[in-house]
């Protein structure tokens, strides 16, 4: 799982963000908690660039791929085709 922003002041930031952890919350809709969903490590990040941040694996969505075709010599930019499955155990969708 990752959380993809850009570092503008639509965003609400828009200055050099320095290296270091970033932690991450979301607010438990459920009982008005504020719960932890996960942390990194970013590199100095300008602003009006983007920044990614890995969160954790999520342990209820599944992905499978099957290779369908396979890479001829006679097009060796074709790298063949895939076809991708995925699949999510939960009832609903977070936000």
């Amino acid at each position: 799982m990752w959380l993809e922003f850009r570092n503008d002041k639509q965003a609400g930031l828009g200055m050099p963000l320095p290296a270091g952890r970033i932690r991450v919350s979301q607010l438990d809709t459920a009982d008005g908690s504020v719960e932890f969903i996960g942390e990194d490590t970013i590199d100095h990040t300008p602003k009006d660039e983007d920044v990614r941040v890995k969160l954790g694996v999520a342990f209820d969505i599944v992905g499978e791929r099957t290779q369908t075709t396979s890479r001829s010599t006679a097009a060796p930019r074709d790298g063949g085709g895939f076809e991708i499955r995925v699949r999510n155990h939960k009832t609903r969708l977070s936000r």
